[in-house]
């Protein structure tokens, strides 16, 4: 799109009130920043396999195509290529860059700089070929090659830097001429490819330093000869759409007038353009909030893992310690256990003896008894009131001995028995903390 195009839409801006303030072109990223963007050059033999430009977040891709080929040094018609944001995923179509948006705002918008890439694509052209006859500067022709959309202003200024003439483009011209010298200005809003088409002889194009009037009127008529030598000028104006090299009997105000409403169309979509760019800068936001949100939750998860990971191993160290004690526990319990039942054995040994020795004297108390019994009953038969006191007394005194001897002998079985009860208490008080 050639700058003459601009600047009609420039006008067509300021007349429907389309500034760049309006919400209509607004866009949703700061037009200061700046940034890096990667330009593949798949389709040029550069020996270069991608290029990296700095540029703002308002560069659009035409002057991105502008600020490449400067970088790269080609004198060469920037209309002839434009920008493909090809997807790195399958099944998405690769999308041409239309010439007003920003490609650093696109890439923005990838969720990853691996999610897509930046390729320079060259369109359909043509060549055009060019005799210089310039001042100072030996004539030559050279092959330049064009677009159909490229105007005979570009082309100008395009043949101007392919013969190094270094001077103000408004100061030439492009001359159609025919193989019978008949010459013929082309006017600025012309195609020269377009005008090539529809050659039927062999004509050609001459660069010139263009007359005073020529300079003051660019008009589509003017000519350097007579009439009489003037070529007809019903040209083309503007290429077909789909960039066809087919001729077109269009008149050029008809063509003009589609251009404005065109451009008046296309301000009246601007609002909805905004509007999808609003949109996609939410769904952007909504992502990035959501990937935080998946970040989030996957560190939660992290951090709960890693909890019932340290809780797990809590538990096992306190099955470990509990099963050491048990063990140990176990152990003292049999000792004591063991000891008890020493304990056990030696008091029933005891108390055997002493239940025996209790029985011996009972039985020998019982017969003392008898004895005595037996001797009372014989001393009121026989009335012994004359046997001497003496016998009498030692028998009372054999008998108190025998019974402090058989209280003496209970007083030691009661004292077994407590013993008994203790050693008992203590081997439950074993077993209960074996228990535990």
């Amino acid at each position: 799109m050639s700058d003459s195009t601009f600047s009609r839409a420039r006008k067509l801006s300021d007349k429907f009130g389309v500034t760049e303030s309006s919400p209509a072109i607004r866009r949703t990223v700061d037009k200061e920043q700046k940034g890096v963007i990667r330009l593949w050059l798949l389709s040029l033999q550069t020996g270069h396999e991608y290029k990296a430009l700095q540029i703002s977040a308002r560069t659009s891709a035409v002057e991105v195509v502008k600020l490449l080929l400067e970088k790269l040094e080609m004198v060469d018609d920037p209309l002839r290529f434009y920008l493909a944001e090809v997807s790195n995923k399958q099944g998405v179509p690769e999308r041409e860059v239309a010439g007003f948006e920003c490609p650093l705002q696109l890439q923005s918008r990838w969720t990853s700089p691996t999610d897509a890439k930046f390729e320079l694509k060259i369109r359909p052209s043509g060549v055009i070929k060019v005799i210089a006859f310039v001042p100072g500067h030996k004539s030559e022709k050279k092959a330049i090659a064009v677009s159909p959309m490229t105007s005979c202003q570009e082309v100008v200024r395009l043949a101007l830097k392919k013969f190094s003439v270094k001077d103000n483009p408004s100061n030439y011209c492009l001359l159609e001429c025919s193989s019978t010298n008949a010459e013929r200005v082309i006017g600025d809003g012309e195609y020269p490819l377009m005008v090539q088409s529809s050659w039927r002889d062999a004509n050609s194009f001459h660069l010139r330093v263009a007359p005073p009037r020529h300079q003051s009127s660019r008009g589509s008529d003017s000519v350097f000869q007579s009439p009489d030598r003037a070529l007809p000028s019903n040209r083309p104006s503007s290429p077909p759409s789909g960039y066809s090299l087919a001729t077109s009997s269009d008149n050029i105000e008809t063509v003009r007038a589609q251009n404005a409403s065109l451009w008046v169309e296309l301000e009246s979509l601007q609002p909805k353009v905004a509007r999808l760019e609003s949109l996609e800068q939410t769904v952007a936001t909504l992502r990035s909030a959501y990937e935080c949100l998946q970040e989030s939750v996957a560190q939660r998860e992290q951090h709960e893992e890693e909890e019932k990971a340290r809780l797990q191993q809590e538990v096992e160290e306190l099955r470990a310690t509990n099963a050491r004690q048990a063990t140990q526990t176990v152990g003292v319990g049999d000792e004591a256990v063991t000891l008890i039942q020493d304990l056990e054995a030696a008091y029933s040994v005891r108390m055997s003896k002493l239940e025996d020795a209790v029985r011996v004297k009972t039985e020998r108390v019982q017969e003392l008894e008898t004895e005595n019994a037996t001797l009372r009953d014989k001393q009121v038969k026989k009335s012994i009131d004359g046997l001497p006191q003496e016998i009498l007394s030692e028998r009372d005194k054999r008998v108190e001995h025998l019974q402090e001897n058989l209280r003496s002998q209970e007083v030691v079985i009661m004292t077994l028995q407590r013993e008994n009860a203790e050693l008992r208490s203590s081997q439950d008080g074993v077993c209960g903390l074996q228990l535990y």
